[in-house]
């Protein structure tokens, strides 16, 4: 009976031990992403940092400035005397980064208070088409200051088919904002106009018409699973700490249980720390990615707008990760050369003694 208590003994101090190291190492990783994930200001700050907006606002903008060719730029393929890094300025004085910002904050907001029970359902709307007047308006007047600096024509220099996009100068007849306006109509009043379509608001996400839509069920059970998530990383620390005093508990003694306590809370620390430097470098890294068969607008508004973000996600997640693997580090440290200490200075009384 008494082998058996032994070997048990062993067999549940072993266990808890490789228990435990995996509970330390998975109680980081999931503390570092659960604190980030969680915390809307933090994930506002992504968006931020990385900069999302304004390289969203550019890529919208090359659009126009003709670097993909598609969309508003072959509304002005055939503009030849228009400098479209002016025209893409004027868009951008219109809509900012800021708004993107104030917009995209704004929706985070709504569904953060969905998520921790402040509200029934997720109350957002994202859209430009309130800024589409403003848009319009600069727009309009950098065309017009652009082609205003044609000269006026001469007697018999107007062409029969005069078209402002192909002319060498002005007609005295032509008003040169009106034209503008022409070739502005279709970008900004048309049925299909972008600024009207760039919308996304928490109707969409449960109008049961659209493929993706949340049903009744889905509204109660993901701020449910929310909450769960967040629970979790408290979890796995409470069965760390469970499994640490077993450990300790089923060692020959305490202060042998105590060094080895210590010793794997170093190990799975260290391990937890160099995944987490690990995943900081990311931000450096710049190696060529295999982006398969995609557009090569796809791959660079992947290379502008999503790396940098993931980036800074991994960056966050990583900090959190050094900070608490130092801390688990040093207490590990602590408990091992206390025990080691205790055990050299303070030999235990009831320790066995050779009988000579």
């Amino acid at each position: 009976m008494e082998t058996f208590i032994r070997v048990s003994k062993f067999i549940f101090h072993k266990l808890s031990l490789i228990f435990l190291s995996f509970l330390v190492v998975s109680s980081i990783t999931l503390f570092s992403f659960s604190l980030n994930i969680t915390n809307r200001d933090t994930v506002k700050g992504w968006f931020s940092q990385s900069e999302t907006y304004q390289n969203v606002l550019d890529e919208a903008l090359s659009l126009v400035s003709g670097d993909n060719g598609e969309s508003l730029s072959s509304q002005f393929s055939d503009i030849k005397k228009i400098d479209t890094d002016k025209i893409s300025q004027s868009i951008s004085d219109g809509i900012s980064a800021s708004y993107l910002q104030k917009q995209t904050e704004s929706a985070l907001d709504g569904i953060y208070d969905w998520l921790e029970g402040k509200t029934e359902i997720p109350d957002f709307n994202f859209s430009i088409s309130s800024r589409k007047a403003a848009i319009e308006k600069s727009l309009t007047d950098e065309m017009v200051r652009q082609f205003s600096k044609l000269p006026a024509c001469k007697p018999g220099q107007v062409p029969a088919n005069y078209q402002l996009t192909d002319a060498s100068c002005i007609p005295a007849n032509v008003s040169v904002k009106s034209e503008v306006k022409k070739l502005t109509k279709d970008i900004f009043q048309g049925k299909d106009n972008i600024f009207d379509n760039i919308k996304f608001s928490s109707k969409d996400l449960l109008n049961k018409k659209n493929d993706f839509h949340l049903t009744n069920d889905d509204l109660d059970n993901i701020p449910n699973n929310y909450s769960a998530f967040k629970t979790i990383p408290t979890m796995f620390i409470i069965l760390a700490i469970i499994a640490g005093v077993i450990a300790v508990a089923t060692a020959k003694n305490w202060r042998r249980g105590l060094k080895q306590l210590g010793a794997v809370l170093f190990s799975s620390s260290i391990l937890a720390f160099l995944v987490s430097i690990a995943l900081g470098k990311v931000r450096d890294v710049d190696g060529s990615i295999d982006y398969g068969n995609i557009t090569p607008e796809a791959q660079r508004a992947i290379e502008n707008i999503g790396i940098p973000f993931v980036q800074e996600i991994a960056v966050d997640i990583a900090r959190v990760g050094l900070w608490i693997s130092g801390v688990i580090l040093f207490i590990g440290a602590g408990l091992f050369f206390w025990g080691w200490w205790m055990d050299k200075h303070k030999p235990l009384e009831d320790k066995p003694t050779t009988k000579k």
